[in-house]
């Protein structure tokens, strides 16, 4: 292009010398030569001018792809947190302050667990994308099937010990004494969902690293839904009070589990889960060095949220869809 564009600017200036040179056509070469030049200069800004814009509409829209990209990804761990939130003026409007007081007790517990297991997720997140976007296949469905093992047994393992450390947990955090019981009795069924908790964020992880954010947060959608239409039922229909909405989040999580695996499963490239690929080699044998991964990148992420560091949230976990 700009060889192109120095050979115009050299013809133009070759036809002023001639025009210079030669008395008789001086006026006609000089016409010539000021028109092409300007003719040329004129559409070298605008070609300049067209570059410009083009430049900006790409970034505009990839500004744009981000915003789309990340909004989902937001509400999904907001939607998260408002599970208890949805409890709490469900039990508090039918069932009594002091059941409001015992779900409320449990807030701050309830929203370090959902943190916490969304910044583990992105261990598994930053491993699965990197190996789709280098297309190594291989790698990408062993991380996918170690990642979803992990959240299976960690799952299982942080429900014993949070049934039994419920109330030491709400014992050190002040919970009130009057309200002590039923508090616990709610952080216990809380725990008890801990493995679909585990599965679904680690499973809407997977779906991230290729860029799909939306239905991850479609499904929260449907199980906060249930979790709503379930705490009404239990509450004011059989007057379960705290049990009614600790069970209703329970449910709500075994929904939103399901439907993560039912996607997983159904899906055609280098994430598809297979259920039978899933066992304790996956963790103790080959994929070692996968797990070791994911847990540093998930830890490192829980540190730079704690200490108040840059999350590079976008391009950190999902190399596979900005590139």
């Amino acid at each position: 292009y700009l060889l192109t564009r120095k050979h115009i600017l050299n013809r133009s200036l070759t036809l002023l010398q001639l025009g210079a040179a030669n008395d008789n056509h001086i006026r006609y070469h000089t016409a010539i030569g000021i028109l092409h030049l300007l003719l040329h200069l004129g559409r070298l800004g605008i070609d300049l001018g067209r570059n410009a814009r083009v430049a900006q509409l790409a970034q505009e829209r990839k500004r744009g792809r981000l915003l789309l990209f990340a909004l989902p990804l937001a509400a999904s761990s907001i939607l998260q947190q408002l599970f208890n939130s949805a409890d709490m003026a469900v039990v508090g409007h039918f069932a009594g302050p002091q059941a409001m007081a015992a779900v409320g007790g449990n807030s701050a517990v309830i929203n370090v667990l959902v943190n916490l297991f969304v910044g583990l997720s992105v261990g598994a997140n930053v491993v699965i994308a990197s190996a789709v976007g280098l297309r190594k296949v291989e790698k990408a469905s062993e991380a996918v099937h170690t990642s979803m093992t992990l959240a299976l047994l960690g799952g299982v393992l942080l429900m014993f010990v949070g049934i039994f450390a419920a109330r030491p947990i709400l014992v050190l955090i002040d919970s009130p004494h009057d309200v002590l019981d039923l508090a616990v009795v709610y952080l216990q069924l809380y725990f008890l969902g801990m493995p679909f908790i585990m599965v679904y964020n680690f499973g809407a992880a997977v779906l991230r690293s290729v860029g799909d954010t939306r239905r991850p947060l479609y499904i929260l959608i449907v199980a906060g839904v249930i979790n709503v239409l379930l705490n009404m039922l239990l509450v004011i229909v059989f007057e379960l009070s705290v049990i009614g909405v600790g069970v209703a989040t329970l449910i709500s999580n075994v929904v939103s589990a399901g439907m993560i695996l039912f996607f997983l499963m159904r899906e055609e490239d280098m994430i598809r889960l297979d259920l039978r690929r899933l066992g304790f080699d996956k963790v103790f044998d080959t994929n070692f060095s996968a797990d070791v991964t994911i847990m540093e990148e998930g830890t490192e992420f829980i540190k730079r949220f704690t200490t108040g560091g840059k999350l590079p949230l976008i391009t950190s976990c999902c190399p596979a869809w900005t590139d």
